[in-house]
């Protein structure tokens, strides 16, 4: 909720910023879980690829390029 809050209130360079800002903190914790993962890999959880996973790089790549199409299929997968 207060990530809306703050988003509306900026200007379009500013939510630019923001956006990539997001992006790159999502990287991060996706590389970090990755990391985790594979320390002591298990079949549930180290598979190469799954769709979270997938989702969720879709996700950073919609804040950090703001294409149309990348927010689209992340809202499609939000659910996973």
């Amino acid at each position: 909720m207060l990530l809306v809050w703050i988003g509306r209130r900026q200007t379009e360079s500013q939510a630019r910023i923001l956006g990539r800002i997001l992006a790159a903190l999502i990287l991060v914790a996706f590389i970090v879980a990755l990391v985790y993962k594979l320390i002591q890999p298990a079949l549930d959880t180290s598979v190469p690829l799954q769709l979270c996973d997938v989702a969720e790089l879709t996700a950073a790549y919609a804040l950090w390029s703001q294409r149309h199409w990348a927010f689209v299929l992340t809202y499609y997968w939000c659910p996973c």
